[in-house]
């Protein structure tokens, strides 16, 4: 949902609070659920499929929504992968094509 930021300022605690606030009334609310998807992160010339990861999904729509943390964590991975050369679980090849 946020990455610790508003308007580029970092959020003072206050904020974090509400911004908590608002995670819980839109996601235990009934018209999203919790779930765990199939997240593709692209950036660059890269792309990463990350596997389970925790989002609140809307019902109506199907918007994805995330936490903070979760979208830390998830330019972590990426970094792990593509900046610090870890290795990934498994790799897949993707065809591709031009339109």
């Amino acid at each position: 949902m946020s990455r610790g930021t508003q308007n580029g300022k970092p959020l003072g605690e206050e904020e974090k609070v509400n911004n908590e606030r608002i995670w819980r009334l839109l996601f235990l609310s009934r018209r999203s659920r919790r779930k765990k998807i199939e997240y593709d992160y692209r950036r660059r010339s890269h792309l990463l499929i990350i596997n389970d990861v925790p989002a609140g999904v809307c019902r109506q729509c199907g918007e994805k929504y995330f936490k903070a943390q979760t979208l830390k964590r998830l330019e972590h991975v990426f970094h792990n992968i593509f900046d610090r050369h870890h290795e990934p679980d498994h790799v897949l090849e993707i065809p591709a094509v031009s339109f």
